[in-house]
């Protein structure tokens, strides 16, 4: 498995102090407002951020939206904790898991010339002493039957750790975050320490 990498956001976050400060000042009379607040944000910047990635992830990379969403989770925050992560982890996807032609068995009397795209933009590329079983891509090192190997492109922390997009699932949670915050305080200040329905306000999203 490559080095998983993570992003964390939270109230400690020095870019964010002075929102964070007006937040406390203007929920100072309404018991766990602020945390309620800061934890609702917390979470939908945190669900932002796992879109940004896989955004980000896509714009370089053939593979699957689907596929690439699947390695990522997110710890949400809690009231006693107020920090939410992002983490990508897992290991090399196979190469099938990319853009690759054809799609159907080369075997027997099937036999193509397997093509696979990793990155966007280069186009399909040719390899040699490959084929395509049941959706596997297969080579041979040899010129025997066997062994086979199954191809294997990067793993989604190599393709989400890079500087930039790290960078833009940074902002992208911020961003995210900060802007939630007014919304939830319009809400709390609207609500008071009790919901619309009479129950009592929660830190979830």
């Amino acid at each position: 498995m490559t080095k998983a990498i993570e992003v964390f956001l939270g109230d400690g976050s020095k870019s964010a102090q002075k929102k964070l400060a007006a937040v406390r000042e203007s929920l100072a009379g309404i018991k766990l407002g602020y945390e309620a607040a800061v934890n609702r944000s917390l979470n939908r910047g945190a669900r932002s951020g796992v879109s940004s990635a896989v955004k980000s992830i896509r714009q370089e990379y053939t593979a699957k939206a689907k596929t690439i969403r699947s390695h990522f989770s997110v710890e949400l925050s809690k009231m006693d904790t107020l920090e939410a992560v992002v983490s990508a982890k897992g290991k090399q996807l196979p190469l099938s898991a990319f853009r690759f032609r054809p799609k159907t068995d080369t075997t027997g009397n099937a036999r193509k010339t397997v093509r696979v795209a990793v990155k966007n933009g280069g186009g399909l590329k040719p390899l040699g002493a490959t084929f395509v079983w049941k959706g596997r891509l297969l080579h041979r090192d040899t010129s025997k039957s066997l062994p086979l190997r199954d191809l294997k492109g990067p793993s989604i922390p190599q393709m989400a750790g890079n500087r930039d997009v790290v960078a833009e699932v940074e902002k992208t949670m911020l961003e995210t975050f900060l802007k939630r915050l007014d919304h939830e305080v319009e809400n709390i200040l609207a609500q008071g320490v009790k919901g619309k329905n009479g129950g009592r306000i929660h830190g979830g999203d």
